[in-house]
């Protein structure tokens, strides 16, 4: 009797060890099946991102441009107008008026931006030359002469507001603030040269900050540049790109923060060589 029973005992163990590798080895498939599906899911989303993203937002992060083209190099005019990426559909598209802007008082140069150092062929901007940067930018603030909620617009960018005659764009290329916008109020002063953001021609009223030279500053390759105010349609700038104010307007409302704004510049002839991938008519 006890001999039947051991062997009853027996038996019973080795059909649950067999149950349990069994169970075990179905539940270690199925995680493994899982683990699988998994990868191949985002193994799919990878790919629809990829497919729902252009070469040009990958490599300057941005769904937004501000185009500005001139017909050559010298020229003290050109045209602006904004380009949206639409990803659904993978494709550029303009979504403003073509309004026109002035340039630099001798045009414009290839200046220190995000795009490939191999298109800078050519004159390189400097400080003090009277040309408008070349390539492309970030928008990195807009800035005014009231505060934020008194505009007549929204946006969600970052925004300066000139409160006073102490702000001021630093210029001397001797001083530790070169380039960079200041409160006389709020840093010991060391420099002899500088621009007054209040200014009593109004040019400052409204306008953007680009990020053109700022990340590293290098002293003498140009500063304070802007997009800001025009004097009238056929004056030109000390190396910022104008409109009108009501065009301004229009242009900053537009902007969107969420799609990171940039400033494409150049002339004709380079944006239909190195912007051809956008697929818009220069």
């Amino acid at each position: 009797m006890n001999t039947m029973r051991f062997c009853l005992t027996g038996i019973l163990l080795v059909m649950a060890l067999f149950s349990c590798q069994k169970e075990g080895g179905e539940t270690n498939a199925k995680v493994k099946e899982n683990e699988g599906d998994k990868n191949k899911n985002e193994q799919v989303v990878n790919t629809k991102m990829e497919q729902n993203n252009h070469p040009f937002t990958e490599a300057y992060h941005t769904q937004q441009i501000v185009l500005v083209t001139s017909p050559s190099e010298s020229s003290i005019t050109g045209s602006l107008r904004i380009l949206n990426y639409e990803a659904d559909k993978k494709t550029w598209v303009s979504v403003s008026a073509a309004v026109p802007v002035t340039l630099g008082r001798t045009g414009i140069a290839w200046g220190k931006g995000m795009h490939p150092s191999e298109w800078n062929q050519g004159t390189m901007k400097k400080e003090g030359d009277g040309k408008s940067p070349q390539g492309i930018f970030n928008i990195i603030r807009l800035f005014g002469n009231v505060a934020k909620e008194s505009l007549s617009f929204k946006t969600a960018l970052p925004y300066l507001h000139i409160s006073g005659n102490e702000w001021v764009c630093v210029d001397d290329v001797n001083s530790e603030y070169y380039n960079r916008i200041v409160s006389e109020k709020k840093v010991v002063k060391d420099w002899n040269s500088a621009e007054q953001m209040l200014r009593t021609d109004g040019l400052y009223e409204l306008g953007a900050i680009l990020d053109y030279n700022l990340n590293p500053v290098v002293k003498g390759e140009g500063s304070c540049v802007f997009m800001h105010i025009w004097r009238a349609s056929d004056k030109p700038t000390a190396g910022c790109t104008a409109t009108q104010k009501a065009e301004l307007s229009k242009i900053f409302s537009t902007l969107d923060a969420e799609r990171h704004p940039v400033l494409v510049q150049m002339t004709e002839a380079n944006a239909r060589k190195h912007l051809s991938g956008l697929g818009v008519e220069i």
